[in-house]
């Protein structure tokens, strides 16, 4: 990592599926909608199944966002429109979908927002990190790797010491979660690099 470069944090949630991740959990998603549309045409239109379609919905908003999550519901209540049009002389046809519909665009918008406090939070992380007046560095324990690294840190000769050669400088240390859910060491170094 070069001194100019600011680091940006992972993903909350990042490194699930490798790489592919969004293409995965958004396939699912789909497949998913499927399966519960199949099993609730099975149960009948007296039992309302249509609303776990909202574990799908939510894998596709949290992994690919509000516009696709959308999507997403807009499809689940067309599929419920079409399994159930026999029964479109029915106030409650109506009433339901417009439900169903009411209850999908609140819940993907609830989880845009909260993905999207979560992701600011993350940026505050870094910003308070990066204007700290000493050498910080988030390691990984068990890759036994420097994740991330502060301005201080890239300026200093720190940032060309590897995992095991930082472990001798004092340091006051903290464990905390990681945005992609791994359990680090935050370290401060309180002594000048040498």
């Amino acid at each position: 990592m070069s001194a100019l470069e600011q680091p940006a944090l992972p993903r909350a949630g990042a490194d699930i599926f490798g790489d592919n991740d969004r293409i995965i959990a958004c396939t699912g998603a789909v497949i998913l909608i499927l399966v519960i549309s199949a099993i609730d045409k099975l149960t009948g239109f007296d039992l309302h199944l249509g609303v776990l379609h909202l574990i799908p919905i939510a894998i596709v908003t949290w992994n690919a966002g509000r516009v696709w999550g959308m999507a997403l519901g807009l499809a689940a209540i067309a599929i419920w429109l079409t399994i159930f049009k026999a029964h479109a002389g029915s106030a409650a046809y109506y009433w339901d979908a417009a439900i169903l519909l009411a209850i999908f665009v609140a819940f993907v918008e609830l989880l845009t927002r909260l993905r999207d406090a979560l992701e600011s939070s993350n940026a505050r992380l870094v910003q308070v990190l990066e204007e700290m007046d000493a050498a910080v560095y988030v390691a990984d324990p068990v890759e036994r790797a420097v994740l991330y690294g502060n301005r201080h840190f890239r300026e200093s000769a720190f940032a060309q010491r590897g995992y095991e050669l930082l472990g001798v400088f004092a340091a006051k240390e903290c464990r905390m979660r990681w945005p992609d859910g791994r359990r680090v060491i935050l370290r401060i170094i309180t002594e000048p690099g040498r």
